[in-house]
């Protein structure tokens, strides 16, 4: 099981490990050897890319270029476009058999997107669901504050039901970050390698700059897991997977 939460920026794991460790927890559970998930973690600074983009031309030196750069690049499961993380971002992630029928890509979105809104109001940010074209990674359940992206969310569905099919839901929240910083590191890799969409500073934020409640001097990232923590509980996800007994999420 990946970390709830690591407080020391040297102990977080590299992206490439924290996602290889999701792809194989989630394979196990879809094997029947481990019970579903509810995975919170934190992870160096790496930008995310999807397997379509590794057959772009030019990939192999871009990746180069932007690891020399300070910003490895990591390949994930899910659709989308190149994002961009770091130890201020939070990531949480829904792992659970492949149900037989009933769930739709639409439900599992509004299941996760729920615990990642409540989390933010709870420092006095309204965050809302609406695309921010702008930004990176831009999709149909983008989390905006004040029309700036401050979350991103994707899917991962694999085999069949029953047969060791398992399904990924995850998301990643910019909680505390340079907006400036993570847009130059996305368009600095697109302007090394053709087919990578460009993205604007200006339609990303941040909670630490959303925030209402008083953050300065507190390590937010961790404040921000503790309280994604207590709202995205089995029972968040309950009537959306929990039917029948198909499901007993685990935190």
């Amino acid at each position: 099981m990946l970390p709830i939460e690591l407080a020391d920026t040297d102990a977080l794991p590299a992206a490439d490990q924290a996602l290889d460790q999701l792809d194989r927890t989630a394979r196990e559970i879809g094997k029947g050897d481990c019970q579903p998930r509810i995975l919170i973690w934190r992870m160096k600074r790496a930008l995310v890319v999807t397997r379509r983009e590794t057959r772009l031309p030019g990939f192999a030196r871009a990746a180069s270029r932007m690891a020399s750069a300070g910003w490895p690049v990591s390949v994930r499961g899910s659709g989308g476009n190149t994002c961009a993380v770091g130890p201020g971002t939070i990531q949480i992630a829904l792992a659970f058999p492949r149900p037989p029928e009933g769930v739709t890509l639409d439900g599992v979105y509004d299941a996760l997107v729920q615990p990642i809104l409540s989390a933010i109001f709870q420092f006095g940010a309204e965050a809302e669901v609406a695309p921010v074209p702008a930004s990176f990674c831009s999709g149909r359940y983008d989390i905006a504050v004040n029309g700036r992206k401050i979350a991103g969310l994707a899917q991962q569905w694999h085999g069949p039901a029953g047969r060791g099919g398992y399904v990924i839901a995850a998301a990643s929240v910019i909680v505390d970050e340079d907006p400036a910083e993570l847009a130059a590191a996305v368009n600095g890799f697109a302007g090394l390698c053709d087919g990578v969409e460009r993205c604007s500073a200006n339609a990303i934020t941040t909670l630490a700059r959303e925030a209402r409640e008083v953050v300065n001097g507190t390590d937010l990232p961790s404040r921000f897991s503790d309280r994604l923590r207590n709202s995205a509980t089995a029972k968040s996800f309950g009537r959306l997977i929990g039917r029948n007994g198909l499901l007993e999420l685990r935190q």
